[in-house]
């Protein structure tokens, strides 16, 4: 079972990282969001050997503090990962934090589903893809910064997982931060992939 105690300080982390651009009230609708996802969670663990909910938390906490997004990115990262296992209804989910988020949250659930694909010339497709695919452009920054977080926690992945994420993020994820301005992002993306392709 997953630490109450790593929960609760990943939560707090994320208000911290989020207290200038969501207003205090709507703490309330981050921590809905929270426990929708810690619901749905469960005991589920990622590729990097860390809880589903906590890395849904860093996702979050990156969104809010690395990149300055606002509350509807907050609750779509929270919710990105456990969508279709979420214990609510369409209709509830939308009244309860508005039509944008689920239209993200549907969106990111697409550009999941897609496979990724290796050579360069499909990667350029890849990427074209992902960005028609995507209304909203959150969809990818939500997508970029789990890459991120996977990428930051790599060293706890199986060995045979690190070389093909390493080896997409570079070619896919890292040109794909570059492309929307988002330098900071491509250049950590390129020196953690290395770390692993040399």
């Amino acid at each position: 079972m997953v630490d109450p105690k790593k929960i609760q300080a990943g939560y707090r982390s994320l208000l911290q990282a989020s207290k200038n651009s969501v207003a205090p009230e709507d703490n309330i609708r981050i921590r809905k969001a929270l426990d929708l996802a810690i619901k749905a969670c469960g005991d589920n663990i990622i590729l990097t050997g860390e809880p589903q909910i906590l890395h849904a938390l860093s996702v979050a906490r990156i969104i809010a503090g690395e990149m300055g997004l606002g509350l509807i990115s907050i609750i779509t990262s929270l919710l990105h990962d456990s969508y279709n296992k979420l214990d609510i209804s369409i209709q509830q989910l939308e009244k309860e934090f508005g039509a944008k988020a689920l239209e993200i949250l549907k969106g990111f659930s697409r550009v999941s589903s897609l496979e990724s694909m290796q050579s360069s010339y499909q990667a350029e497709n890849f990427r074209k893809l992902l960005l028609s695919l995507a209304d909203d452009v959150r969809v990818i920054l939500i997508k970029l910064v789990e890459r991120l977080e996977y990428m930051r926690n790599l060293d706890d992945a199986p060995e045979q997982d690190k070389l093909p994420l390493a080896s997409e993020t570079y070619f896919l994820y890292a040109p794909l931060a570059h492309r929307l301005g988002f330098y900071n992002i491509k250049s950590e993306m390129e020196d953690l992939a290395v770390k692993y392709l040399e």
